[in-house]
């Protein structure tokens, strides 16, 4: 297992980069999570699904963890719910830019404040603010996320970029009566014709050209300490040793208050026997002796 100078301290400093991909419970489609959210919507089906608190901690643990499996430099996938979720994450010494992955300046905005940072190589702004409360709560070694806008009520922070041709109006011919239609970004799935009143269901090709989907995008956190995971493995080393010693404590006190073993009160009394014996026979022989 590698390990890196920065492991050995209790209090490490790291970044983690992390892209996250969650199957949609409805349709099964890939849906990228690009934030802090609480809710995700399915580009696909438009399926909103909830993210409970306790779903980011799990999926959080293994980059929290990095610092014990990745060395600098090097990145890892791991796959939850069966292959319904997938985290890819990375070990970084610095943050890094988003979009170029160019090296951001080390006096980028302070810790525990909301801000953003420029990058030098492209001109990128990234936002940054604090980690949140409840994230904090779960994971207490997380201080800072990069690369996203704070949540707000649980809805999608990062934006879909359009590009020029999705902002320009699609036209099309009615299926029902032949008639030229124009649908734009405004418009729903399932639109009536202005001539015939049919209802016209966009295809997919014109739909996700209007409405591009969303991708996976890399975002960021800092770490600072022990991750909860090694915290958590401590504390039952801790426990362990503690009952163990405990438990020895019990057998010790036991043996001091158990009476002496039978058998060695028996050979006492055996061997004062024999001892009276010996000096019986010599008084026996001094006597004998003495009376000729």
């Amino acid at each position: 297992m590698p390990m890196n100078t920065a492991q050995d301290s209790a209090q490490a400093l790291r970044y983690v980069w992390v892209e996250i991909l969650v199957e949609c419970p409805k349709c099964g489609d890939p849906v990228p999570v690009n934030g802090l959210e609480t809710n995700v919507v399915c580009d696909n089906c438009n399926h909103e699904f909830p993210v409970s608190t306790e779903t980011w901690q799990t999926l959080l643990s293994h980059p929290d963890n990095a610092y014990n499996t990745l060395a600098y430099g090097e990145q890892s996938t791991t796959s939850m719910w069966g292959s319904a979720t997938k985290v890819t994450y990375g070990l970084m010494s610095q943050p890094t830019c988003p979009t170029c992955h160019a090296a951001l300046p080390p006096d980028h905005t302070q810790v525990g404040t909301q801000g953003s940072i420029s990058c030098p190589s492209c001109g990128a702004t990234i936002p940054t603010f604090p980690a949140p409360d409840w994230l904090t709560a779960l994971l207490p070694s997380c201080r800072q996320v990069y690369g996203i806008d704070p949540p707000r009520d649980g809805k999608a922070t990062t934006k879909v970029k359009l590009d020029e041709d999705a902002a320009k109006p699609i036209a099309m011919v009615c299926p029902q009566c032949g008639a030229g239609l124009t649908f734009t970004s405004a418009e729903q799935r399932l639109v009536p014709c202005t001539y015939c009143g049919a209802e016209v269901y966009l295809p997919d090709a014109i739909w996700k050209r209007l409405h591009p989907v969303k991708i996976k995008s890399r975002w960021f956190f800092r770490f600072e300490g022990p991750s909860k995971t090694s915290v958590t493995k401590q504390q039952r080393k801790a426990r362990a040793r503690a009952e163990e010693w405990a438990e020895q404590d019990k057998r010790l006190e036991a043996l001091a208050a158990e009476p002496p073993p039978k058998e060695a009160t028996s050979n006492w009394l055996l061997q004062v026997f024999i001892a009276c014996v010996i000096i019986i026979a010599i008084v026996l022989v001094l006597f004998s002796f003495l009376s000729k």
